[in-house]
């Protein structure tokens, strides 16, 4: 009697699956060369799945997740892949501890074995949603823009906004408060311009412009009531270097703060104490505390530009608010200084419970995406102490960061690929403000960023989904 189809097509499986089984396995101790990098990185326990893939091409891989007695066994030619449910219900239950991952590939029809290496799967969650502005990453073309959003517990992600549909203009970053997706703002630039505010999905548009210079809102921040912003206005100028290494240099004219009362439609600048007209400052990066009762910033002495630029370096100051008047107090408080360091400090936010200020800090100058050697750094504003975030940074711009709603997590926007792409990064924060390892958000095929031509740019942390879309806007 002939055997069935099926039992044929069973038993080819079976000797499938006897060949490809590794044997004579050569071990290495080395650690396998995997894109993007996630060995010994911490996680959060509902993160989507790592995906990754071995370099030079391999036949066949196999990997091997182990949380102590408890397996999981995933073989594929050069990409280690695993279903989102399978991937969680493995996280979940080994948070707390780390899981060994051991990589095996066959090269020329030998298998190699090499060294194992961990994911430590925190039990602090994360935040389930960031946004992000894709954009080209060269400073001569955006006329495509998007603001997206991701669930980084998944690989879904939804378009909120589309310059297509604003005849091209500039569209800035999306800025939630404390996280929060119902109170959030972002600019476009151009005929259908404006500062866009969003209180509980209810979307309003802004044309507010500087009493005497005209000048837009560029960078800001919301009160958490929702009612104030403080933004400043920056006269913003671009210039090119013949290095290679700094091919752009953005600085600022001038700038001035104001704040921005959203319930009575009115822009009101106000002046910085210590400013006259023979010592102007340059006020920049705006932002609130936690609370809402100080606002950070960072400040400069005008100096002749551009003939100047590379000794213009940025203070970090901040100043009282009082919110049931909307103004500002009158004591300016410097809160670092790195002159001395010949350091420039950029981009101010504070972690949501208050303890800790990240910032960056670059050689000189006020737009650090574009200098290579800017990195993180942290402040403990309880004690004045700085912890150690060294392993946050790499030899290229680390730069745009966000906290999680917890305080645990930070996101930020990373070159460290390949110098000109940039990518969110995160990475845990402990209670001391020290930093882990950073891992790239994970994708779903883990070639995705071999092959994308965008850059991800402003990446910011929310609890929840937007709740407008790009069809809201326009």
């Amino acid at each position: 009697m002939k055997p069935s189809a099926t039992f044929l097509l069973i038993a080819a499986i079976a000797c499938l699956a006897a060949c490809s089984k590794p044997t004579d396995v050569k071990q290495s101790e080395a650690y396998p060369d995997i894109y993007p990098d996630y060995a010994d990185v911490t996680v959060p326990y509902n993160i989507a799945p790592l995906h990754f893939f071995v370099r030079n091409n391999p036949s066949a891989i196999e990997v091997l997740l182990q949380d102590g007695e408890k397996s999981v066994r995933i073989k594929g030619r050069d990409q280690f892949r695993i279903s989102v449910d399978r991937w969680r219900q493995l996280l979940y239950e080994a948070k707390g501890r780390s899981i060994s991952v051991e990589v095996k590939a066959r090269f020329d029809g030998e298998w190699i074995s090499y060294k194992a290496f961990r994911w430590q799967i925190s039990e602090q969650k994360i935040d389930p949603f960031i946004t992000y502005r894709l954009i080209e990453p060269g400073y001569e073309v955006w006329n495509h823009i998007r603001l997206c959003e991701r669930n980084i517990t998944s690989f879904s992600e939804r378009i909120f906004a589309d310059n297509k549909l604003a005849d091209r203009a500039c569209m800035n970053c999306h800025i939630p408060t404390n996280q929060n997706p119902q109170l959030s703002f972002f600019h476009i630039r151009g005929p259908k311009g404006g500062t866009i505010l969003n209180r509980n999905g209810s979307l309003r548009r802004f044309d507010l412009r500087m009493p005497k210079t005209n000048l837009t809102p560029t960078y800001g921040s919301l009160h958490p009531d929702g009612r104030y912003g403080i933004f400043s206005a920056n006269a913003v100028i671009p210039a090119f270097h013949t290095q290679t290494q700094t091919m752009l240099e953005v600085y600022d004219q001038s700038s001035e703060l104001a704040i921005v009362d959203f319930d009575e439609a009115k822009i009101i600048p106000q002046p910085i104490a210590g400013a006259s007209s023979d010592h102007q400052i340059f006020p920049t990066f705006p932002t609130f505390s936690p609370d809402g009762s100080r606002i950070y910033f960072c400040a400069a002495e005008a100096l002749p530009l551009p003939d100047s630029i590379r000794s213009m370096r940025y203070l970090l100051c901040a100043i009282s608010f009082d919110s049931a008047a909307g103004t500002l107090g009158s004591r300016l408080d410097t809160i670092l200084d790195l002159r001395a360091d010949s350091l420039s400090i950029s981009f101010p936010r504070i972690s949501p419970d208050g303890r800790f200020l990240l910032y960056c800090t670059s050689a000189y100058g006020t737009f650090p995406i574009w200098h290579r050697e800017t990195d993180l750094r942290m402040l403990d504003l309880q004690t004045g102490a700085a912890p150690d975030i060294s392993l946050a940074n790499s030899t290229y711009s680390d730069t745009w960061h966000s906290w999680s709603s917890d305080s645990r997590w930070i996101v930020f926007a990373s070159k460290r690929d390949d110098g000109l792409y940039g990518k969110p990064y995160f990475c845990h924060i402990d209670a001391n403000g020290n930093a882990s390892k950073p891992f790239v958000l994970p994708q779903r095929n883990p070639r995705f960023y071999h092959h994308t031509l965008k850059s991800f740019n402003i990446p910011e942390f929310m609890r929840s989904r937007l709740l407008f879309s790009a069809s809201d806007l326009f």
